[in-house]
């Protein structure tokens, strides 16, 4: 079984197996402009730099994608499947698209209180996502007993107006910042890059990102300072 999910320069991302489980796999493309060993070199490093990363978040109590194997010949990162997920960017897309937000306000209200718990435990953390968009940020529903449904993500979200988990996925472009300085500044464009994309897939959401922010301030080392800082950058 293998489905491809997308494509994009840096590699492919598709549904497969990993004994005979169902999994996501990440392959990163060989780049022929470069010197063989160096693509090698290069390629390892951020498959391992992005396993670690991934492994660094969910320690700190992030819902992430478990990692089953690393393939560095193959450069192929074997991950889970987040069954019955739904991008962040859809659900609020179908919300704020309904003439009345109303009855989902509770539901926008514990979005803002995740989001804002979520970015506050990754930058205590010194990681920078480096891609943090709506698109790269899940989340998923089970049924009361807490198995995964075998149904549409977003319509059960939309019609429970509830899900269980917030996930973070795709640490390509992660790192950690260990520098004071320059951390500052990393985390303070992780939160300017999430809040132009909130707000170009829908404008109505700046007033969620607004919340999550109150959160993240309150909870995340220098949180007041980092949010001063991205809001220079704007």
């Amino acid at each position: 079984m293998s489905i491809l999910l997308s494509q994009g320069a840096e590699g492919k991302i598709y549904i497969g197996e990993f004994l005979s489980k169902k999994c996501l796999v990440k392959e990163r493309f060989k780049k022929k402009y470069r010197v063989e060993e160096l693509d090698k070199k290069l390629t390892k490093e951020r498959m391992l730099s992005e396993s670690r990363n991934i492994l660094r978040a969910s320690k700190k109590g992030i819902k992430v994608p478990t990692i089953y194997f690393v393939d560095l010949t193959e450069r192929k990162i074997y991950m889970e499947y987040l069954e019955n997920s739904c991008q962040l960017k859809i659900i609020l897309q179908s919300i704020y698209s309904l003439p009345d937000i109303s009855p989902y306000e509770s539901l926008l209200e514990k979005i803002s209180q995740d989001l804002g718990d979520m970015l506050s435990k990754l930058h205590s953390e010194n990681l920078i996502h480096g891609d943090l968009t709506p698109s790269n940020i899940l989340l998923k529903i089970k049924d009361d007993t807490g198995s995964d449904l075998l149904n549409n993500a977003e319509k059960l979200i939309l019609e429970k107006k509830n899900y269980d988990d917030m996930y973070l996925i795709d640490f390509g472009l992660s790192s950690v910042s260990l520098s004071t300085s320059s951390a500052l500044e990393d985390k303070a464009v992780d939160l300017y890059v999430l809040k132009r994309a909130m707000i170009s897939s829908n404008p109505k959401s700046e007033e969620l990102f607004d919340k999550a922010m109150n959160i993240y301030k309150n909870k995340c080392q220098n949180g007041e300072e980092i949010i001063n800082k991205y809001k220079n950058v704007e």
